[in-house]
Order: structure tokens, then C-alpha cells, then sequence
């Protein structure tokens, strides 16, 4: 046994991951991931135990405190296993390779991940969570490793052969049948499939626990938009809506958790994700467009207002994530009992708060409240005796009241890491959050985080580090950090007109496009060329809680190549797309965010092309109501300078405005009469509608 774990400590306490610093005081003699802990195992002829968590993961807390810090639990461990701790944000390389085991043998996944490998990395039997002991069904963590261990010494080759096979079959479900291309009729598909799925009463798909359904609230938002497909709109909204009157959606401090783990959104698992935040950002800023609904953008406005309160790093860049513990309870800081109701607020506020909330003096969640609102306003004034108005002017002024004796709770711990790729989705739903809110301040925001990623999380060679806290950055990066960067860039652009952030974004691409391309198959690897060899290199074509790196990066390409007008780089994302296809063409439902980047790499999006005139005021005002209109499948060229002063091919040809403010209103290479008033830009968008429908 290491000296370090003798004393109390062990390799954690150097890692910049807070994940691997909490668990660095374990008696365990836990390694990080890396060529030294393998070297090990073959020395000693171990096994490798590699447990996988995140900082904010509730029961990754739980099975830390009942085991990882049992000194009985941790001698086993130390003399029979090599074990290694990862953090699945900071290495989603490693982590989506095992959960893939872990799905396969498990039949689910989860996190903590706990898996058993030989010497050479291959897995041979994994789970989730172990209690220490055998309860509720699940092995005891002692009787695991027990097994495990007597497995390895008694039946060597059973082991060998076990974990070679599994190897085997990962490899198999990574090749595809053969390339294809995406047929229009997919889209209509996936609807059908989603539709099947949907709850009616909640919104969402499936029972619980119910995720946010990320990649499917971008395809519904598009159908509805450019097809008027009513079910993907009352599927959209009925999501959207379920999700913000549900306890998932902080109603004190805005934002969302990761998941709810009812059917009703009510009980959350009370993590909050930046991920998450700004995938649902840009899902109510549509919502908002597309049904004028208050609430949307309330929801939106306070994901805005909590990033900017809660999550924003010093140097600009923001946090991962809050964790769901307090005080050593899931959810703790953000529940309620019903005597601190009526402490804090006057009777009628009270009154107001506890039928908004669904407050009760028994609870309805383990004896305390999850503040959630299952009734609408209407219903909830026809109970108090009172008008609607006057029931929201109570809950108004009783709101900042309770998050103040919430602000006096202790608060949850914060992954105060900054991931590229989180930071970068972050900056791009804000900048579009100040177009459709008009609040330049969410722009600010978005243009800092972007430039502290440049100036602080990229090498001297243009390469991107992954991670980055405490003015020290590292982790090589992975597609989806390219990726996700590179739209962020494109999304500046489009906000600002700036041309430099369309030059940044064609560099990052082109980074992106030599690293992680593959030459022989056209499909894009979730790792660069030079990275550490693992035992599988991933190429996913499937939705997931982030945006798939795959389809991230062919849209990112495909909207390069509309404003530079290099049909090359479409060329590049189509045959990404297609490698996926087969897998695409069996199940659409599970592949949105495929279709929607086949959508912009293959149909030429709508272009609103605007250029500033001399009159300010009237700039102000036609740009004011073009980007309240923007949507996300569309192009956004704006040109604040004079007209030739851009090289950029969408402003070719185009005539100074002189005097008043021109937008161009183009689609498949065809432009309506130029727009000069703010009024005449709904009917030409309604007569630009009309050419497809």
C-alpha cells in the first residue's frame, strides 16, 4: 500500500478535476486515469477497478461516503484491484467507452459507473452504484469485489475470453452496414415515432425518470416552424410548458435541474447542468417565437439571470455545474416547509405562495415541499377567492422574499471547472437570447466566454485544451469542444456582423477537420488523431444529453459553407452524416439532431441578409425586429459598415441603402424585394412561407 494512503491521501490531490479532489482524502489508493496505473496492474497482475462519476452526481456522493471512505472497503480494494477514478466531463473519451459496456451487460447505465478491466484496459463485468452491503435488491459492494477478485485468480481465461468478446462486439455496433444519404421522409418519421411516445398530460416522452428531450425539442421546433406541423408544435409546447411549471425548473432562482425523477416534471435530481441550461435557453427562445407564450420567456429570461448570477468564472468562461447536495441532503437548499412560508411572507403573500407552489403543511416530497406550479394562474385565483391579477401581484412580491431565506441556506457546492465545449454552447444560446430578448447584456456575456476560450484554453500551436480551472488548463479537446466552439464563433458573427468571429470560426473548423477527420470513411472520431490510444475510437451518430460531436460539427460546416459560399465544406459534413446513415434510417427518433444537420448541410436555409444605413434609429428599429424573428435552421448576415467594406459573398451585388436600413430576405439563391420597414418584414416572411406551402 502506497505511504499516501496510509496517511490519509492519495494521487487525487493534484488533479485539477474537483470530482477527483473529493476523493482525494479517501483511505482508497485511487489513481487518475493514465499509463501509470495500467503499467501497475501488469505488474502486479491485478485487475483495475475504474469508477466514473461527476462532481454534482448525488449517488456518486452516496457510494463515496458508504464505501470509498470505509477504511475495511478501501483495504480490499487497494490489495486485490488497481483502482482508478475518472470524471466523465473531464474525460467523456473514456466514459462514453464504458457506459457502452456498462448499457450492454447492465441493460442500463448510470453514474457512479463501476467497471472491471484486465491489465489492458478491456472490461469484463460492470454496474452502477453498489451499496456496501446487499439492499434493495442490489449486491453488496464487499460481495462484488470479492467476487471479482476470486474470478480473476480461479478463471483467468474466462476473464480473457469474456473481455475480448466484448471488445468484439462494441467494435461491431461501431461499424455501420453501409454509407447512405438522409432521406426527407425521416423527418416526418421521427415525428410519428415521437408521437408515439409522447406524454399527453406532462409533455415529454416516456415515463419516469423523464430527461429534458434535448435533440428532439430542436427537430419539433424546426417542423413546426418550416412546416407548420402541428404536432411537433403541441409537442413542443406542452414539453416546454410541463418542464417550467414543473420543480425541475427552479422557480425562485430560474434554471433547470438535470432530470425529473417523476413523470410530472415535479421532483427534480437537483443537480444543475450548464449543458442542460443552454440547450433549453435556445428550446424557450423558440418556444417563445413560435407561441408567444409569457412563460417561455420567463423561463428563458431566468436561465439568463442564473448563469450570469451563479455561474460565471472570473475570467469569463462559465461553471459546470451545482451539485444536488447541501449540507449532506439531495435538494436541500432548494425545498420548503410550510412554517417558513408563513415566517417569511404576510398572510395573503402566504396564501398565494402555498397554492402557486403546491406548498402543504405534510409536503409533497418526503415530508417537505418542492416548490413546482401544477395550476395555473386562473385556477389558482378561483381557489384563493381573489382575481388573477391580484393573485400574481402576491406571488410577485412573495417570490423575492423566499428567495431570500433561501440566499441564507448553505448553498450547493459548484464545479467551478470550465469545459470548453459547455462554455461554448453557453455563449451561443445567450447571444441568441440577446437578439430574441433584446438585452445586449446576455451579448457581453457570450462575446467574454468565447474570448476567454481563446485567449486562455488554446495552446501556442492553435490546439484546443479541453478543461480549464484555476488559471490552469489542460485535457487535449474532443470533437464536440471544436465543434461547439466553431458555432459559437459563427453565432457571434451573426449577432454582431463582426467578420473576424467568421474568420476564427472557419480556423477552428479547419483544426477540427484535420484532427479528427477520417480520410478513408469521411466519418468524424470523437478524438483527435494524436490522442491517447484507448480501446475504441468512438464515432457516434446518435442523440445524446449534449449535442451529438458529430452532427455538431457537420452543422457547424454546413453553415460555414452557406456564408463563404464553399460548397466543400458541405461536401465534408454530407459524407459524416452519411456514414451514420443506416443507423439514421432504422431509428430517426434517436437520430434529431442527424436530420437536422443533414437539413442545413442539403436545403439551402433561409438568408436574411441586413445592412445598416445612415439613419440609426431606423437601423435600430428593422434590425430590433429581425432578430426577434431569427430562427435557429436560418442564416443571419448582418453588415453594420459600409457595404464595401465586406468581402463576404452574401453581400455581393448588394446596393448601398443609402439613408434607411435594407434587409434581404433570400431563400435557395432567390431574394424577395429588399425590406426598409419593420412592418413589411412579417409579410415577407409570410410570402417567402408561401413558396413551400
Amino acid at each position: 500500500m502506497d505511504a499516501r494512503t496510509l496517511s490519509g491521501g492519495n494521487r487525487l490531490a493534484t488533479e485539477r478535476s474537483p470530482y477527483l479532489l473529493q476523493h482525494a482524502d479517501n483511505p482508497v489508493d485511487w489513481y487518475p486515469w493514465g499509463s501509470d496505473a495500467f503499467a501497475l496492474a501488469r505488474k502486479r497482475d491485478q485487475p483495475v477497478l475504474l469508477s466514473v462519476g461527476y462532481f454534482t452526481c448525488h449517488w456518486c456522493h452516496v457510494m463515496e461516503r458508504e464505501s470509498f471512505r470505509n477504511p475495511d472497503i478501501a483495504r480490499l480494494m487497494n490489495e486485490h484491484f488497481v483502482n482508478i477514478k475518472v470524471d466523465r466531463e473531464e474525460r467523456p473519451d473514456v466514459d462514453e467507452i464504458y457506459m457502452a459496456v456498462t448499457v450492454a451487460l447492465c441493460g442500463h447505465g448510470g453514474w457512479p459507473m463501476t467497471v472491471f478491466l484486465t491489465p489492458d484496459a478491456k472490461p469484463f463485468f460492470a454496474g452502477t452504484y453498489f451499496p456496501p452491503e446487499d439492499r434493495l435488491g442490489l449486491p453488496g459492494f464487499v460481495r462484488v469485489l470479492g467476487a471479482i477478485s476470486d474470478l480473476w485468480k480461479s478463471d483467468r481465461n474466462r476473464v480473457v475470453t469474456e473481455s475480448a468478446r466484448i471488445v468484439s462486439r462494441l467494435e461491431q455496433l461501431l461499424q455501420p452496414s453501409e454509407s447512405s444519404t438522409v432521406d426527407p421522409a425521416l423527418f416526418q418519421r421521427a415525428i410519428d415515432q415521437l408521437e408515439r411516445v409522447f406524454d399527453p398530460k406532462h409533455g415529454g416522452f416516456g415515463e419516469a425518470p423523464k430527461f429534458p428531450p434535448h435533440a428532439a425539442l430542436r427537430l419539433l421546433a424546426a417542423q413546426a416552424d418550416e412546416h407548420r406541423n402541428a404536432t411537433a408544435l403541441r409537442m413542443l409546447t406542452d414539453t416546454l410548458d410541463g418542464m417550467q411549471r414543473g420543480g425541475i425548473h427552479d422557480q425562485l432562482g430560474g434554471g433547470f435541474a438535470r432530470y425529473s425523477t417523476d413523470a410530472s416534471w415535479h421532483v427534480p435530481h437537483f443537480e444543475k447542468m450548464l449543458v442542460d441550461n443552454a440547450q433549453l435557453l435556445c428550446a424557450y427562445l423558440t418556444g417563445l417565437q413560435l407561441s408567444s407564450q409569457g412563460a417561455f420567456r420567463d423561463a428563458a429570461l431566468g436561465i439568463c439571470a442564473w448563469v450570469a448570477r451563479e455561474m460565471l468564472d472570473s475570467g469569463g468562461g462559465f461553471h459546470t455545474a451545482l451539485d444536488a447536495d447541501s449540507e449532506g441532503q439531495e435538494g436541500r437548499f432548494y425545498v420548503f416547509e410550510s412554517a417558513e412560508i408563513d415566517r417569511a411572507l404576510l398572510p395573503l403573500e402566504a396564501d398565494a405562495a402555498r397554492v402557486a407552489f403546491d406548498v402543504s403543511e405534510s409536503g409533497n416530497w418526503n415530508g417537505t415541499n418542492v416548490l413546482w406550479s401544477p395550476l395555473g394562474p386562473a385556477d389558482c385565483a378561483k381557489m384563493l377567492g381573489c382575481t388573477e391579477a391580484e393573485f400574481l401581484q402576491r406571488v410577485a412580491s412573495a417570490r423575492p422574499k423566499l428567495e431570500q431565506v433561501r440566499s441564507r441556506r448553505v448553498r450547493p457546492a459548484t464545479d467551478d471547472k470550465v469545459i470548453t465545449a459547455h462554455t461554448a454552447l453557453m455563449a451561443s444560446a445567450l447571444a441568441r437570447a440577446s437578439l430574441v430578448l433584446d438585452i445586449p447584456s446576455y451579448l457581453a456575456l457570450a462575446e467574454r466566454a468565447v474570448r476567454f476560450v481563446l485567449e486562455h484554453m488554446c495552446r501556442e500551436d492553435a490546439q484546443l485544451y479541453r478543461v480549464a480551472r484555476a488559471g490552469m488548463a489542460g485535457q487535449s479537446a474532443l470533437l464536440e469542444d471544436y465543434a461547439a466552439l466553431a458555432n459559437a464563433e459563427i453565432d457571434l458573427y451573426e449577432v454582431t456582423g463582426d467578420a473576424d468571429w467568421l474568420r476564427f470560426g472557419k480556423a477552428t473548423l479547419d483544426r477540427m477537420v484535420d484532427q479528427f477527420r477520417d480520410l478513408d470513411s469521411g466519418r468524424f472520431f470523437h478524438t483527435p488523431r494524436l490522442h491517447e490510444t484507448l480501446i475504441l475510437r468512438f464515432s457516434e451518430g446518435h442523440d445524446g444529453a449534449t449535442p451529438n460531436p458529430t452532427m455538431l460539427a457537420a452543422r457547424a460546416l454546413g453553415r460555414l459553407s452557406w456564408h463563404l459560399d464553399q460548397p466543400d465544406y458541405r461536401a465534408i459534413a454530407r459524407r459524416a452524416i452519411a456514414w451514420h446513415g443506416q443507423a439514421i434510417g432504422r431509428n430517426p427518433r434517436v437520430h434529431c439532431d442527424a436530420l437536422l444537420a443533414a437539413q442545413m448541410v442539403d436545403m439551402p436555409p433561409t438568408t436574411l441578409v441586413f445592412v445598416a444605413g445612415r439613419d440609426k434609429a431606423a437601423t435600430r428599429a428593422l434590425w430590433r425586429e429581425t432578430a426577434q424573428r431569427v430562427r435557429p435552421s436560418w442564416l443571419l448576415a448582418p453588415l453594420f459598415e459600409p457595404v464595401g467594406s465586406s468581402e463576404l459573398p452574401l453581400f455581393r451585388g448588394r446596393s448601398e441603402p443609402m439613408v434607411s436600413p435594407c434587409l434581404y430576405v433570400c431563400r435557395g439563391g432567390t431574394c424577395l424585394l429588399p425590406v426598409r420597414e419593420p412592418e413589411a418584414l412579417a409579410p415577407a416572411l409570410a410570402e417567402l412561407d408561401s413558396w413551400e406551402h
